[in-house]
């Protein structure tokens, strides 16, 4: 069982993301029950670093390392 949600941030929650710890995330499933749960960030910075840097190695747009994004848009999966 999962789920694959994809979320658009911009330069202003990157850099949040960037500089966060532990952040909050609250889901609202089918059931309308709210679950909450911390997310460590602690190598979110570098890990998107080296994601960029594959994406160069790939010949994939700069801004957006997956490729197929506008620029200064990103996109994040949580599985």
């Amino acid at each position: 069982m999962g789920c694959v949600v994809t979320i658009d941030v911009g330069a202003k929650l990157l850099t949040a993301l960037r500089a966060g710890k532990t952040p909050q995330v609250h889901v609202t499933p089918d059931g309308g029950k709210v679950t909450a749960f911390s997310i460590s960030l602690k190598s979110f910075g570098s890990a998107y670093d080296r994601t960029a840097a594959l994406g160069k190695m790939t010949g994939a747009n700069q801004s957006a390392p997956w490729g197929l994004l506008p620029q200064k848009v990103h996109r994040f999966m949580l599985y």
